[in-house]
């Protein structure tokens, strides 16, 4: 099977990996292509980055969370599941693509 690799900066204090099947990813091509090198607080704030920023969090109501982003919670936490580890190589993987976003602190 094979995957995207999501590189997620957390700009100056962490990086995570999220290794995501295609046909996951193609369902969501377009937040994908949308987020690409762009970066929450630092660029100017689209479609594709609300949708990550929703899609990685911990899987929480609004309540809990404290913060509300319309239709985009219906995204919270669906991609939270294919982070891995980045202390360890990324071995024996097929990666057709590479997207690269996140947030500076």
């Amino acid at each position: 099977m094979s995957k995207t690799l999501l590189v997620w900066e957390e700009i100056p204090e962490d990086r995570r990996f999220y290794l995501i099947p295609n046909e996951i990813v193609s369902k969501y091509q377009e937040f994908f292509d949308a987020a690409h090198n762009k970066y929450i607080n630092c660029d100017e704030d689209n479609e594709g980055m609300r949708f990550l920023n929703n899609a990685l969090s911990a899987e929480k109501t609004d309540a809990e969370e404290g913060w509300d982003d319309g239709d985009f919670n219906q995204y919270r936490g669906v991609l939270r599941e294919y982070q891995v580890p980045t202390e360890q190589p990324v071995r024996g993987e097929v990666i057709t693509d590479v997207y690269l976003s996140g947030f500076a602190l």
